[in-house]
C-alpha cells in the first residue's frame, strides 16, 4: 500500500506585481504616475540644492530662490498627487 497524502486544497499563487497599489479608474493612474515624478523631482531638487550651495560662491539669492522654488514645486506636487479633487 503506498503512503497517500492528505488531500489539501491548492493555494493560488498571487502575481508578482501585487505589491504595486490597485488601479479602479485614470486618475488613480494619473495620481501614482505623479508621485513617482515627484520622487524623481525630490531626489534632482536635493541634489541640486546641495551643489548650489556647495559651489555657489555665498550667493546671498540662492536661499530666498531655493525657498521660492520649494514653496511652488511643493503646492503644485501636492495638487498633482492628490488626484485632481
Amino acid at each position: 500500500m503506498e503512503d497517500e497524502l492528505p488531500e489539501a486544497p491548492i493555494e493560488a499563487i498571487g502575481s508578482p506585481l501585487s505589491f504595486l497599489p490597485r488601479v479602479d479608474n485614470a486618475y488613480d493612474l494619473v495620481s501614482i504616475l505623479f508621485t513617482g515624478i515627484f520622487l524623481l523631482w525630490a531626489i534632482y531638487t536635493v541634489i541640486s540644492i546641495y551643489h548650489w550651495l556647495r559651489y555657489g560662491h555665498n550667493s546671498w539669492i540662492a536661499v530666498p530662490s531655493i525657498a521660492l522654488h520649494l514653496f511652488i514645486s511643493a503646492v503644485l506636487m501636492i495638487f498633482a498627487t492628490s488626484g485632481f479633487n
